[in-house]
């Protein structure tokens, strides 16, 4: 019986030593890969990551956490969409945006929470917001406040998606007045917060499990990989490139050539909402705005009509005249605000059109975003106006 029992208690100590050395290397592998180790990690692999851990397998950083670092804020530009990273090679984790160039550049940590679609009230206030709250969830994590947040102001649809993630369908919105506006804005903000607020009290905790769980999901429901949107060419958008007129794609953006003035105003409203929050949340940090062209505002057109990118179903042909126009209307708007809330404005669009004079910046797949050369130039005209370094 005594020997029974000495098996027994001998068994019983051995899975408990197992148990134990289990848990103890399964955190001792959390701590170091996630605290340490996530920039390293392949681009295939991070959309296994918790959604709101991806940012920190980004390269532009020493480690996962940042420090003393540059936050970018804004859409798929921000993000680094573009033929760059279609084409980067997925079993590594290599530079394609201007995150990575400033990073190496400066030798300064960069993190990009920029997400594709969003307009300015996501992009710059709810999302950081949300992210900010999600990773200092998780026990491994502490990420202070940025010293410096560079945000992407792009011409060629946040106006459009301002409206559309206040208002939704933009049917009358003509008729809004100032003070109807702000109310509709208040209100958004009032239920968005309070929602947020009450989704947040959950404790996010095993990253490493999670990522293992996604990794099996994944094993077992295939899901098919995202496709690049095809363009298709036409013979209404011509340009002028090194002394030759060539054809572009069809349905190009623009600077918001489908909205009346009023709309845009309610857009620039919106901007303007975004970044008295986003000050608010981070009453430290030294703000710059880069102004992004769209691409029908890169090129010189050889043409007297372009064909654009319409959203709201409006006509999508338009005179190649009022391109610039309109880019140079949204510049002064963001412009006189930048000046009153004393933030620096980069305009990006004299380097970027110098080399769209010479060679293509955007495709030749995505014309929605900069290829490797557009980024380039995009992170030289920032770097050349503000000083990062301080």
């Amino acid at each position: 019986m005594v020997k029974k029992n000495n098996f027994f208690n001998k068994n019983l100590i051995n899975i408990f030593l197992l148990i134990s050395f289990l848990f103890f290397s399964y955190f001792f592998a959390e701590v170091i890969f996630f605290g340490y180790f996530l920039p390293i990690m392949p681009l295939s692999n991070q959309k296994f990551l918790p959604q709101e851990l991806q940012p920190l397998a980004q390269s532009s950083k020493r480690f996962s956490i940042p420090n003393d670092y540059i936050l970018i804020l804004g859409d798929s530009y921000a993000k680094g969409f573009g033929d760059w990273l279609w084409f980067s090679n997925a079993k590594k984790n290599l530079p394609y945006s201007t995150s990575h160039l400033i990073f190496h550049n400066l030798s300064r940590d960069v993190i990009s929470f920029g997400e594709s679609s969003f307009g300015n009230y996501n992009s710059y206030f709810i999302h950081p917001m949300i992210t900010f709250q999600d990773i200092n969830s998780y026990y491994l994590y502490d990420l202070k406040d940025p010293k410096t947040i560079l945000i992407y102001f792009y011409e060629g649809n946040d106006l459009n998606n301002n409206l559309y993630e206040i208002f939704g369908e933009t049917n009358n919105l003509d008729q809004l007045n100032l003070s109807e506006i702000k109310e509709v804005i208040n209100n958004k903000t009032h239920n968005t917060v309070k929602y947020t607020s009450e989704s947040k009290k959950r404790y996010n905790a095993y990253p490493l499990a999670r990522y293992l769980i996604n990794r099996i999901k994944h094993f077992f429901v295939r899901t098919e990989p995202k496709s690049i949107e095809e363009f298709s060419y036409g013979k209404l958008n011509k340009i002028y490139l090194n002394f030759s007129i060539i054809e572009l794609p069809e349905n190009l953006q623009s600077p918001a050539m489908e909205l009346s003035d009023h709309e845009i105003s309610i857009a620039i409203s919106v901007f303007k909402f975004s970044i008295d929050k986003l000050v608010e949340i981070f009453p430290e940090s030294k703000i710059y705005i880069a102004y992004v062209p769209s691409p029908l505002s890169c090129y010189d057109l050889a043409s007297e009509k372009v064909s654009i990118q319409s959203y709201h179903g409006r006509v999508n042909i338009r005179e190649s005249r009022k391109v610039g126009e309109y880019s140079d209307k949204i510049f002064k708007m963001i412009q006189e605000y930048s000046i009153y809330k004393n933030i620096s404005l980069i305009d990006t669009r004299p380097e970027l059109r110098i080399a769209a004079s010479r060679k293509f910046i955007h495709g030749p797949i995505d014309w929605k975003h900069f290829n490797k050369e557009g980024y380039v130039v995009l992170s030289e005209a920032i770097l050349k106006n503000i000083a990062l370094r301080n």
